[in-house]
């Protein structure tokens, strides 16, 4: 996988979602994942910001289609905890991907759309919300990745990042 240098866009990102200058790096400490498969519409992706209040937790309902990929080696179970099976077209992740990412917040979950029309809310304990501009496309997508790695990727013509939060 061919990662290209996106420092300026992460941190056009970052200072964006904090209204503020960005004030550390923080390395890739993952590897982008060479495929994903398309299991569904995203929602709402939730988290927990103190950008306008401390200790406040957001719902952004998404305003635009999105489309959610889940990432290899991702296990969700469901509430009798039984390992969700989700079907999809898997998609190769052939092009170049960012090196650099804007860290955005801790996350409270995503709420999606199956392709079998059921409803899930899919909350993983230490994920954190990122977001980053796609080398050659420009577009921006959010992803929630945990010490693990990439565990879905978020996509949409519309989806943005700006001094109100996530948009689209």
């Amino acid at each position: 996988m061919r990662v290209v240098d996106t420092k300026g866009w992460a941190k056009q990102i970052r200072e964006a979602f904090q209204a503020d200058d960005s004030k550390k790096e923080v390395s890739l400490h993952f590897s982008w994942p060479i495929h994903a498969t398309l299991i569904g519409q995203g929602k709402a992706e939730l988290y927990h910001s103190d950008k306008w209040k401390k200790h406040d937790d957001y719902k952004h309902v998404a305003e635009a289609r999105q489309s959610v990929y889940l990432c290899p080696g991702t296990k969700i179970y469901d509430e009798d905890g039984e390992l969700v099976r989700f079907g999809g077209e898997k998609s190769e992740l052939n092009g170049p991907m960012p090196k650099h990412f804007a860290v955005l917040a801790p996350s409270l979950g995503l709420q999606m759309k199956l392709l079998s029309g059921q409803h899930v809310h899919v909350d993983i304990p230490g994920a954190i919300w990122g977001a980053a501009k796609h080398p050659e496309s420009e577009e921006t997508f959010l992803f929630l990745y945990d010490e693990d790695g990439v565990r879905f990727i978020l996509t949409g013509e519309e989806l943005d990042v700006t001094k109100d939060g996530i948009v689209g």
